[in-house]
């Protein structure tokens, strides 16, 4: 019934055309693509914003540096926990959850900013919470990909979704240079809010196949961490 299940599935994707981007003419994954730029270049455009802030605030370049780490620490200690996630859960469940908190995340900072409320301890709580929900993403990210297209089409899909990251670094850098010297870091930190509510709403029109998904669900979630 699965195997039947998966192959309809498969056969249901359209034929692609030929070409460097033909995994664009997969709707799935041009939905999944836009709405991970977008995404990303919200994460890439705290970066400066959040260093900006810490600046002004504290006046220590020590301090700009540690904020710039903050997010970080979790995609060094979750990443593992998140790949197990990706393969024990529906992917694009993940994806959505993550996006949601995330949100509502930027939405408090933003607002703690615009009101002038904002204190330093709130801005790294609310930077490790931003990295959280990136690094338990991250894994599920790369691993719907094979979901979205056709096996022969997979390697381009892989490239095209690498370009997510080094698009992200220039529109994210970009935005900033724009909205925060045309109308201040309070906006710039909303601006950064806003960019991934499009993404949920790219995210949820998705239907990626189901297979390959809860794969290592029979062991424990500890053992594929361990074996991760």
């Amino acid at each position: 019934m699965a195997a039947r299940s998966s192959q309809s599935g498969a056969e249901a994707l359209p034929a692609p055309a030929g070409g460097p981007f033909r995994a664009f003419t997969y709707r799935d994954f041009a939905l999944f693509w836009g709405g991970s730029i977008l995404s990303i270049s919200s994460f890439f455009m705290l970066f400066f914003v959040r260093g900006q802030l810490m600046l002004n605030l504290t006046g220590s370049p020590f301090m700009v540096s540690a904020i710039s780490a903050a997010p970080g620490l979790p995609m060094f200690f979750l990443g593992l926990l998140g790949g197990a996630l990706a393969d024990r859960v529906n992917r694009k469940a993940i994806l959505i959850g993550a996006e949601a908190v995330n949100v509502v995340v930027l939405l408090t900072l933003a607002a703690l900013v615009l009101t002038e409320q904002v204190q330093v301890w709130q801005i790294f709580l609310l930077s490790v919470l931003n990295g959280t929900t990136f690094a338990l993403a991250l894994p599920a990210r790369a691993a719907l990909v094979p979901n979205l297209l056709r096996p022969e089409d997979m390697a381009n899909g892989v490239a095209l979704g690498t370009t997510v990251f080094s698009g992200a670094q220039f529109v994210g850098p970009a935005l900033v240079g724009y909205v925060m010297p045309s109308f201040g870091i309070g906006i710039a930190f909303l601006v950064a809010a806003l960019l991934p509510l499009p993404t949920l709403l790219l995210f949820s029109l998705m239907h990626p196949r189901q297979e390959g998904m809860g794969a290592t669900s029979q062991g424990s979630m500890l053992r594929s961490i361990l074996d991760g």
